[in-house]
């Protein structure tokens, strides 16, 4: 899907899709405290308006896939097979 264009001052800039720290916390499955502590602590990448704090879909998504532990191809034990 690609994004849409916006102009801001003089330049174009490709429209996000920004969460609020409720729906991030539903699409993880961790609990919204857990995302603001990671604002605090600067863990992940966010945007604040006045008091409102988003964070980009595909910062929430980046963040999923780089947590991903590949599958190690480790050779199945006799006694399973």
């Amino acid at each position: 899907m690609p994004d849409a264009m916006v102009r801001y001052g003089g330049f174009k800039m490709a429209a996000r899709k920004l969460l609020k720290l409720r729906e991030c916390a539903e699409r993880s499955g961790f609990k919204e405290s857990c995302w603001r502590s990671w604002i605090l602590h600067r863990k992940v990448c966010y945007y604040k308006v006045g008091r409102s704090v988003r964070v980009a879909e595909e910062d929430l998504e980046k963040l999923i896939e780089e947590a991903r532990i590949p599958f190690a191809g480790l050779p199945v034990p006799v006694f399973l097979r």
